[in-house]
C-alpha cells in the first residue's frame, strides 16, 4: 500500500459525507452556518480558510467568505479604539448580509469574538474607559447578532513562531504596532481569557497549530461537517401516524387539558432527517396565531420574482410555527416558549410580550401538510407590535420566498373573498378559520 493512501481515503469519505450533508442543508437549514475563525496574527488563517472553502466548494457547498475588515480600514494606525469600532461595525454589517443569502456556509475571517479580544487589550492598555468597554461589550454582545454566529474556531501561536513566519519571505525583519514582540503576547493572553469569561456564550473549537496547513483544514473539515449536521438536523417532536389518527380523528379537535395528556404521552424525539420522508411518523409543530383588536395577523408567501419570473404562489394562512426541539421537559410553555422565539426572529421583533393559549390541534391526512400535526396557539400582541408588523415585508434568509403581513378581520379571510383578490388559503388555516377559533 502507497504511503498517504490513508489520508486519501479519509478526504474521499469526508467529501462524500459533505456532498450528502449539502443536501440536507439545502432541505432542512433555514439559514446559513455561519463560522467565525479567529486567532494570533500569523497564525495561518487566511491559509486555512482557503483551503476548507476550497475543499468544501468542491463537494458542492455554496460557502461566502467575509474577509477581515482590518485591511480595508482606513485609519493608519491599528490596535487602537476607533479602529476596532470601524472593523466591528463594518463586520457586523455585512454579517447581517450574509447571513440573508442562499448560501450553506459563512466563514468569518474575525469577527464578533475577535472584537472582544481587541477590546480586552485596549481595556488593559488604558485605551477604553471601565464605561467605554461595558458599552462596548455589551453592543457587540446583543443576542440578536451575537447568535448568527453558529461556531467560533480560535487558533492561538506563540509570538516567536508567529515573527518567524511574518519575517520568513522578508530580507529585512520588521515590526509593527501588533506583529511585535510585545503586543502578540498580549493578544494571546486576551484570547485566552476571554475564552475562559464566555464560554457559555460562544461554541468555541480549538485549532492546534500543529502539524501542516493541510492538517489543520482537514480537521476543522470534520467538524464544520459535525456541527452544521447537528446544527440543521435536531431531535424534533413526533408522534406515529396511527396515534395521529386516534389523536386528532377530524382534522380538528378543540384543546383540553386531556388532549395535551394524549398527545404528550405519545411523543418521541427523533432526527429530523429520519422522519422528513418516513410516512410512520408525524412531526409536531407549535403553531401561533397572531391578534390585536379582534384582528388577525395575515401572512401571505410569494415567491422571489427573480427566481420565477412568470409565476407567483400567493399563498395566504393566519399561523407561523415552528418544529419542537429536544427539551428535558416537554411542556406547554416550554411549547409556547419556543413558538414565541421563532416569532420573534422570523418577524425582527427584539421582544414580544404575550401569553400563548393553546387552542386546539389541527392535522389534514389527506391534504395539505400530512407529515405535520400542528399545536395551535393564540398569540395576543401588543398594540405597538401590531402597528409594527402591519404592511410590511419580510425576506426568509435567501430560501425562495418572501412574506408580506397585514391585520384583517376574520371575515375578509373566507376563502371566496381572499380568492377575489388573487389569494389562496393554506389548508390549516382554512381549518382554523372554520373552526372559528380566532380571534
Amino acid at each position: 500500500m502507497k504511503r498517504g493512501d490513508g489520508s486519501a481515503r479519509r478526504l474521499e469519505m469526508a467529501k462524500q459525507d459533505a456532498i450528502a450533508l449539502a443536501k440536507l442543508l439545502r432541505r432542512q437549514a433555514r439559514r446559513p452556518f455561519v463560522l467565525e475563525i479567529t486567532g494570533t496574527p500569523k497564525a495561518g488563517k487566511t491559509t486555512l480558510i482557503s483551503l476548507v472553502d476550497g475543499f468544501l466548494r468542491d463537494a458542492g457547498w455554496r460557502v461566502h467568505v467575509l474577509k477581515e475588515r482590518a485591511g480595508a480600514c482606513p485609519l493608519p494606525m491599528k490596535g487602537h479604539f476607533l479602529f476596532n469600532t470601524w472593523t466591528t461595525g463594518t463586520m457586523l454589517a455585512a454579517l447581517i448580509d450574509a447571513v440573508d443569502r442562499d448560501v450553506d456556509l459563512v466563514i468569518l475571517d474575525r469577527g464578533v469574538f475577535d472584537a472582544l479580544i481587541w477590546l480586552e487589550i485596549q481595556k488593559r492598555q488604558g485605551q477604553v474607559s471601565t464605561a467605554e468597554a461595558r458599552v462596548f461589550r455589551d453592543f457587540v454582545m446583543i443576542e440578536r447578532w451575537r447568535a448568527l454566529t453558529d461556531a467560533t474556531c480560535t487558533i492561538n501561536v506563540d509570538a516567536a513562531l508567529s515573527m518567524k513566519r511574518e519575517n520568513e519571505h522578508r530580507l529585512l525583519p520588521r515590526t509593527g504596532s501588533v506583529m511585535n514582540p510585545r503586543a502578540l503576547p498580549q493578544f494571546n493572553a486576551a484570547l485566552a481569557a476571554l475564552k475562559k469569561s464566555h464560554a457559555k456564550d460562544f461554541n468555541f473549537v480549538e485549532l492546534s497549530n500543529a502539524g501542516t496547513a493541510k492538517d489543520g483544514a482537514f480537521k476543522l473539515i470534520g467538524r464544520i461537517l459535525q456541527l452544521t449536521r447537528d446544527w440543521a438536523d435536531p431531535e424534533i417532536a413526533v408522534i406515529s401516524r396511527e396515534s395521529a389518527m386516534k389523536l386528532v380523528p377530524t382534522r380538528v379537535r378543540v384543546w383540553t387539558s386531556q388532549l395535551w395528556r394524549e398527545l404528550h404521552r405519545h411523543v418521541e424525539f427523533r432526527k429530523r432527517s429520519n422522519v422528513e420522508n418516513d410516512e410512520a411518523w408525524v412531526q409536531v409543530l407549535a403553531c401561533g396565531a397572531q391578534v390585536f383588536d379582534k384582528e388577525v395577523f395575515l401572512s401571505i408567501r410569494r415567491r422571489q420574482r427573480a427566481q420565477l419570473p412568470s409565476e407567483r404562489d400567493n399563498s395566504a394562512r393566519v399561523w407561523q410555527g415552528c418544529h419542537v426541539h429536544r427539551t428535558r421537559q416537554l411542556n406547554v410553555p416550554e411549547m409556547s416558549r419556543q413558538l414565541l422565539a421563532r416569532l420573534r426572529a422570523d418577524l425582527h421583533l427584539g421582544e414580544l410580550v404575550s401569553n400563548p393559549r393553546p387552542l386546539g390541534i389541527v392535522w389534514t391526512p389527506s391534504e395539505s401538510e400530512p407529515g405535520h400535526l400542528g399545536v395551535f396557539f393564540k398569540v395576543p400582541i401588543e398594540e405597538r407590535v401590531a402597528k409594527f408588523l402591519d404592511e410590511k415585508e419580510f425576506r426568509t434568509n435567501g430560501r425562495g420566498y418572501r412574506r408580506e403581513s397585514s391585520f384583517v378581520a376574520p371575515h375578509e379571510l373566507s376563502p371566496g373573498n381572499l380568492l377575489s383578490k388573487g389569494y389562496t388559503v393554506e389548508q390549516w388555516s382554512l381549518e382554523v378559520l372554520k373552526a372559528k377559533w380566532l380571534p
